[in-house]
């Protein structure tokens, strides 16, 4: 019982991150990344970190 408790409360706190995420990401769209500094920026596109926000949208 006790491991499908703690699955369970697993499951809602990953949702609630989820809905926060993506509430911040509707937020800022369309400056979110280009808000950072020069080199932010570049750390972020080597990294395709956009098209990973876009595909977890």
């Amino acid at each position: 019982m006790l491991p499908m408790t703690v699955l369970r409360r697993f499951e809602r706190v990953g949702r609630v991150t989820e809905v926060n995420v993506v509430a911040a990401l509707d937020k800022y769209k369309g400056g979110y990344i280009k808000g950072f500094s020069t080199n932010v920026q570049r750390v972020f596109e080597y990294f395709e970190f956009e098209a990973d926000l876009e595909t977890t949208h």
